[in-house]
């Protein structure tokens, strides 16, 4: 008997990520091969909860491919997360590079890892948005194996065919 996606389970995907051929240009973002996959707990907020609403109930080789909007993906993109900041302001100025990631302070005091998008002579613009915020997305995807979860207890839990309650998170992978 198959094991089904569900609460207790491990889930192997491999899968393509790329921007939305609806509003983008299909660009290839991520690619997770069989060789090299993705592997997460079900229902442990480690990816997209439009991944796990496809996948639920599932077995081992089942495929998709699936839009996502934008906001349901990483987010919108939120210009108060973009801020021109003095380099005088970093620990070795002449270090900055675009690229370059450094936490701080968000808008409502919340610890934020912003990205370095441009540097000038005086100042450098960071922004804190998800690289992807504000891009629908498309995945395709293939379910590799479905095992079950060692839980913190050592115990193994069912067998992930039951619905269970949801406690899906927001992953920014």
């Amino acid at each position: 008997m198959s094991i089904r996606v569900g609460p207790g389970t491990r889930v192997t995907l491999a899968y393509t990520l790329k921007t939305s051929t609806r509003t983008g240009r299909g660009d290839v973002l991520e690619e997770r091969t069989p060789e090299n996959p993705f592997i997460f707990e079900f229902e442990k907020g480690q990816t997209l909860p439009a991944i796990e609403a496809v996948i639920r109930g599932k077995t081992e080789g089942f495929e998709a491919s699936l839009g996502v909007a934008a906001k349901e993906a990483y987010g919108d993109f939120d210009d108060e997360l973009v801020a021109i900041v003095a380099l005088s302001t970093f620990p070795k100025a002449s270090d900055v590079q675009v690229g370059m990631k450094y936490s701080t302070r968000g808008p409502l005091g919340e610890e934020l890892t912003v990205r370095v998008v441009e540097v000038d002579e005086e100042n450098a613009t960071v922004d804190g948005n998800h690289p992807l915020a504000g891009v629908d997305i498309e995945i395709d995807l293939r379910i590799l194996a479905v095992e079950k979860s060692i839980g913190e207890s050592g115990e193994e839990p069912g067998d992930g065919s039951d619905d269970g309650g949801s406690n899906s998170g927001r992953i920014l992978h």
